[in-house]
């Protein structure tokens, strides 16, 4: 805590007199960059791009500034990092902030799926199974260098092929949800 207030230019007390302790603070730290990520995708949505456009800036594209995000920023690739494996690889449960981003970024998807049926570019049964299956397939890239330490370029390129051909999928009708 010392080192952050020094950093921002006030006194350890400041600190402690808005957040609990250095937990508090990198926890709201997150929410702030997830806010801010939903806030882009929102903006995406709610623009006159067609639909196909708008998928892939908020799919590849988002995954790009996400990847952007944490080359540039340490404090939220380390608290995004512990977190992910806590939650996914040791059992833990998930934050109700990821849960949350996570519902939010499926709903923008799904209705920008939804935009895209409604106009005809798009032939799907399951706009919200798509949207999650788009987003989770997003996930694994952003896992693999989260995690893995793996090449981002080479991660997006991979995202890349990975929209183009779920895209494909969705304008042709080929891609449908069978029912449980």
């Amino acid at each position: 805590m010392t080192d952050i207030a020094r950093h921002v230019g006030c006194s350890v007390g400041t600190i402690y007199n808005e957040f609990k302790d250095k937990e508090d603070l990198i926890y709201e730290f997150f929410l702030e960059h997830l806010n801010h990520i939903t806030s882009r995708l929102e903006e995406i949505k709610n623009s006159s791009l067609p639909p196909e456009e708008k998928l892939h800036k908020m799919i590849p594209g988002n995954l790009k500034f996400v990847i952007h995000e944490l080359k540039d920023n340490s404090l939220f690739a380390e608290y995004l990092k512990s977190n992910t494996i806590t939650v996914r690889y040791l059992g833990q449960p998930e934050l109700i902030s990821q849960k949350v981003f996570r519902k939010k970024y499926a709903a923008l998807i799904e209705s920008v799926i939804v935009e895209g049926v409604q106009s005809g570019v798009f032939e799907v049964e399951s706009p919200a199974e798509i949207a999650g299956i788009l987003s989770d397939s997003m996930d694994t890239y952003a896992l693999r260098v989260l995690i893995m330490q793996e090449k981002p370029k080479k991660n997006l390129e991979r995202a890349e092929l990975m929209f183009k051909m779920l895209l494909k999928s969705i304008k042709k009708n080929d891609f449908q949800i069978q029912g449980n």
